[in-house]
């Protein structure tokens, strides 16, 4: 398994994903629990192979309670 597989793998492992089953309100959620909720859902999309159409329309569900202050306070990685 690569390094960054490991890390999302670790990062979300001791989180309750269940909880973001239908999606997380980023405007009211600690930054680190946010963190750990994109980590989670890239981690879905590379499994699932997900391109084009279907990862768009799986990425407008996942972040539309994002905003341009909440994505720059993630992060460049």
């Amino acid at each position: 398994m690569a390094t960054s597989a490991m890390n999302i793998k670790k990062s979300t492992s001791a989180v309750d994903t269940e909880k973001w089953e239908t999606g997380i309100d980023a405007t009211v959620t600690d930054i680190k629990e946010v963190k750990a909720f994109v980590n989670w859902r890239l981690s879905i999309y590379k499994k699932k192979g997900w391109k084009g159409f279907d990862l768009w329309e799986s990425f407008i569900d996942d972040f539309k309670s994002f905003t341009k202050d909440i994505l720059n306070n993630l992060g460049k990685d």
